[in-house]
């Protein structure tokens, strides 16, 4: 190796029990196990494959999203740790990290990169949403729910129609997301309603904080309870919606990403 990225990972996902060297893509990947001092962590031979400090922690997190994907779990790359050296470096541990150890050591095969530009965006919104759900940040959480389906369904009136449909197809599945969805619609007070309806709400609920987002003059406000218990259990059903979208859209996207 010559010029070596590392960086630290914490998450609740898969992880290998040993130092591993994987593929994504065309690219070899040092991944690390967590230890009682050190975080998990991955490296990549930067120098080798000619990409900057930059495109490496891009690609890295590219790697993140899939594994969110795949594992249903959050993945978070520690950028504020990452350095370059001349060899991969242990990262000292600052945090927690309670992976589940992989039974199925599924990272001794090689992983299938990204195949277009569309979804992994996609794959990257949905990543920092979970992310954000698991770092206290509920309303980056929500709203990144919300912009994976901005990202697929860019006109409104189409992400409207795209809404009700998911939010119709959520309320007959017989699977955990759908039981998950009911679930929530519920504990909003929402259970009564048809999917049309249910849609229209979420939907203008979360338009509510992307103007939040933009605008000063439409602030949440942190410690108001009303908003704050709306807020939480609106996370969960748009989660569930946005995977959804994502599944619909890029039907390729298979849960083992692997060759």
């Amino acid at each position: 190796m010559s010029d070596v990225l590392s960086i630290g990972v914490v998450g609740e996902c898969y992880w290998p029990k040993e130092p591993r060297i994987f593929t994504y893509g065309d690219v070899e990947i040092l991944a690390y196990p967590e230890q009682r001092k050190f975080h998990a962590s991955l490296h990549l031979d930067v120098g080798k494959y000619g990409f900057s400090f930059e495109q490496g922690l891009s690609f890295l997190s590219e790697l993140a999203s899939v594994v969110c994907w795949v594992d249903n779990a959050q993945m978070r790359l520690l950028f504020d740790n990452a350095i370059t050296t001349g060899f991969p470096i242990k990262m000292g541990k600052f945090g927690e990290f309670s992976a589940t150890l992989d039974s199925v050591d599924r990272w001794k095969k090689p992983w299938i990169a990204i195949p277009d530009a569309k979804s992994k965006m996609a794959l990257a919104l949905y990543r920092e949403g979970m992310v954000a759900s698991r770092t206290h940040c509920s309303q980056y959480s929500l709203l990144s729910y919300y912009k994976v389906l901005e990202w697929l369904f860019p006109v409104s009136s189409v992400r409207t129609l795209q809404m009700k449909k998911l939010v119709a197809e959520m309320l007959v599945r017989d699977d955990h997301d759908g039981k998950e969805f009911l679930w929530n619609v519920s504990k909003l007070g929402w259970d009564k309603l048809n999917a049309e309806d249910i849609a229209l709400k979420m939907y203008r609920e979360c338009r509510g904080f992307v103007a939040h987002a933009k605008n000063t003059a439409t602030i949440f406000n942190p410690d108001c309870g009303v908003q704050l218990t709306a807020l939480h259990r609106m996370i969960n059903p748009m989660q569930v919606v946005a995977r959804a979208a994502i599944e619909q859209e890029f039907p390729t996207l298979e849960w083992r990403w692997f060759e």
